[in-house]
């Protein structure tokens, strides 16, 4: 209403009648103490709860029984004007029986009182059979609200009884006479006043019903037409529609086969359904020349009907565009079929991102919730997770020993590996040659040497090379490679009979004090005062270094340089992608995990995964999970059927030269020689050198060799 317009003479007397009522209220006189006394046995809580369709109320009582007599006390009362949008009487005695929950906590929690027991009324059977069934899944609406209930209250405390008996009807509803003193709203019910053995009950005949689940179908409803959760594809959809169609019209013989028309037929019937299970009450609207309501999801798009299909009222009609664009079709973005639409337009898109979809979709579509839709679909593409899925490594594990052990020289701690191939000249011809990085692991020192090859004679000699310069270290970490550790067999082969140059236990290499006597023959040394000094101030300088090493650098390898998020970890039969950042994404190679690997800190560090090359052992920075293990035998939309077998299609390739990209785990390695240095004499190394195993690749880096 206008400010300048007329009241209706009908709400104008109800409001005159409301106002006469207010004077008399003055004259009302309530007791204000409703305390019990020394004589009462027992007090109890009674709270009434009922709702109409113009207001939902709650009211309290205490009941006090003396020696001789029952005495009823009003406590507190709560009413609410019913909502604008309509709802059922089960729902809005649903939210009474709230109301009267939270009225009653509010009562126990600032009264003194204690009351032995609390009983909550209700004249709903519906309440009822919701507050006392705990199998049933109820919709959220119901559900949120029965939650709450069964927090405040006890399912045994609720009652039912007549609505004649239920006082909180008097303030659901417009009463024309004035409240006196000796309402029953303020005195309580009569029947509290009496023994509880002849308080209302429920015949036995209502406690034994059975649930009884009412269907309503829609007879517009075409009951042949097939499912779409059933569908990975909507062109196979509008397909298997229209062969139906198809099929009616050859056995009538109107036409011999599939024609195009079935197909336009097929997509228009698959529209409508989807439009009446997501806007049924809309369409009964327009269909009855009714406007749609100011609540609906569809009231500021405008929407008309054409040919049965709701659009979208547009104001382009001007402009020279297709007339789909210009009243698009509406749909929800929730409904299978829309979901198969959207697939559809991001699988024509080459997978494209959603901006591009989005903007496709329009041209044909008003889809409600486009860009959450069109999200959704583009995290269950297979093809998309393969493109686009990042490993998911866990938390950054604590730093080795090699890694925090001072007063050491450096490169006592050693790490090394390849980098290359690097092409050189060599007279009239071209060679590759690789780098050899080895780096220290306390002071982040490095140091560089060439390689002529990645055999195991290379490796050796570059190692001796780097020992005559930065002396022999004693633990070495590598990537696995393979002329690492045939580096290491080498040196682990049984001590040969006659020759005490060298024996070896497990992984140290020992030496034997004859060699090292051979190699530095024993000299007399002589020293001075200056050669004294200078050791001191090297000494000093040594000791300098490592106390700032200490107080300076050592901190700032505290944090991990990463949040401590919660990843889940690899587990066995996994569907996963093995990443080679030299290879394409759609050739990285599939396979199914069979056995994981934890580090020092429990969690999943390193995994063997199977596929149709071998077994391949990567640590799960290399490795990217497509589908977890629950998910692993279903197929995708947008890509290809996932099973859990081995037996999946798997793109091999090789890096540059002639080593494979993948190498298969415990593959065997090439025969490289007797291991005999490229010098011709035996590679000798001293006895505190070794070089252990791990389970997992210090450097996280694929090998090459």
């Amino acid at each position: 209403m206008s400010w300048d317009e007329r009241v209706p003479e009908e709400d104008g007397k109800l409001f005159a009648t409301w106002l006469s009522q207010l004077s008399a209220i003055g004259q009302l006189r309530i007791p204000r103490h409703y305390g019990p006394t020394s004589h009462e046995r027992r007090i109890e809580l009674h709270v009434m709860c009922d709702a109409s369709e113009q207001a939902y109320a709650a009211v309290a009582y205490w009941r006090m029984v003396g020696q001789e007599n029952v005495t009823l006390s009003l406590v507190a009362a709560k009413a609410k004007v019913a909502p604008r949008r309509t709802q059922t009487i089960p729902r809005l005695e649903l939210q009474a029986a709230v109301i009267g929950a939270r009225l009653a906590d509010a009562v126990k929690k600032e009264h003194r009182i204690v009351a032995e027991r609390t009983i909550y009324w209700t004249d709903s059977t519906t309440v009822i059979h919701w507050i006392r069934n705990d199998e049933r899944r109820y919709t959220p609406f119901v559900a949120h609200r029965l939650r709450e209930i069964a927090e405040l209250t006890d399912k045994s405390e609720w009652r039912w009884l007549p609505t004649t008996h239920n006082v909180a009807d008097e303030a659901t509803r417009l009463r024309s006479d004035a409240v006196s003193e000796d309402s029953r709203w303020f005195r309580g019910p009569d029947f509290l006043l009496e023994p509880e053995q002849s308080w209302p009950t429920r015949d036995g005949s209502q406690d034994d019903e059975a649930e009884v689940l009412h269907i309503t179908e829609s007879p517009e409803k075409e009951r042949w037409l097939p499912d779409p959760t059933r569908f990975s594809k909507y062109e196979t959809l509008v397909r298997a529609t229209a062969r139906v169609l198809a099929f009616a019209d050859i056995a009538r013989r109107k036409t011999p086969h599939l024609e195009v028309g079935h197909l336009k037929r097929a997509e228009l019937l698959l529209m409508q359904q989807a439009q009446r299970e997501s806007f049924g009450e809309e369409l009964q609207r327009l269909k009855s020349s009714q406007p749609v309501q100011r609540t609906s999801r569809l009231f500021k798009l405008d929407p008309v009907l054409e040919d049965g299909v709701l659009r979208v009222r547009g104001r382009i009609g001007a402009a020279t565009v297709p007339d789909d664009a210009k009243r698009p079709v509406i749909l929800d973005g929730r409904h299978p079929v829309t979901k198969l639409i959207v697939l559809q337009e991001h699988c024509a898109a080459g997978h494209a991102n959603r901006e591009r979809v989005t903007n496709d979709l329009r041209q044909k579509y008003w889809i409600i919730h486009l860009r959450p839709t069109v999200r959704t679909v583009e995290r269950d593409c297979a093809l998309c997770k393969v493109r686009r899925t990042k490993p998911q490594p866990p938390a950054t594990g604590d730093l080795p020993r090699a890694r925090l052990d001072p007063y050491h020289r450096p490169f006592s701690n050693c790490g090394v590996d390849y980098f290359g191939p690097m092409i050189v000249k060599i007279g009239r011809r071209r060679e590759k040659r690789w780098g050899a990085l080895f780096t220290c692991l306390t002071t982040r020192a490095i140091h560089l040497e060439l390689a002529a090859s990645l055999s195991t004679d290379s490796a050796i000699m570059a190692l001796r090379r780097m020992a005559a310069r930065r002396g022999w270290p004693k633990i070495m970490y590598s990537d696995n490679a393979t002329n690492f550790r045939e580096r290491m067999k080498i040196y682990e082969r049984p001590t040969r009979s006659g020759n005490p140059s060298y024996a070896t236990s497990g992984c140290c290499i020992g030496w034997s004090g004859a060699s090292s006597l051979r190699a530095h023959p024993t000299r007399e040394v002589r020293g001075n005062d200056v050669d004294r000094r200078a050791w001191r101030a090297a000494q000093a300088l040594a000791d300098n270094f490592w106390r700032r090493w200490i107080a300076e650098y050592l901190p700032t390898l505290v944090p991990r340089g990463e949040s401590t998020r919660r990843v889940r970890p690899l587990r066995v039969n996994d569907v996963v992608a093995i990443a080679d950042q030299q290879l394409p994404r759609n050739v990285w190679p599939l396979g199914i995990v069979q056995r994981t690997f934890e580090g020092p800190d429990g969690a999943i560090r390193v995994a063997e995964v199977k596929t149709k090359s071998g077994v391949f052992r990567r640590p799960v920075t290399k490795i990217v999970v497509l589908h977890p293990e629950e998910e692993a035998a279903r197929a995708t939309p947008g890509g290809r059927m996932v099973s859990s077998v081995v037996n999946l299609t798997v793109i091999t390739s090789r890096a540059s030269g002639d080593q494979p990209a993948l190498r298969p785990l415990r593959a065997k390695a090439k025969p490289d020689g007797c291991g005999q240095g490229s010098c011709g004499d035996t590679p000798q190394f001293p006895p505190h050198i070794s070089f252990p195993t791990l389970p997992y690749p210090f450097h996280s880096i694929p090998c090459d060799g």
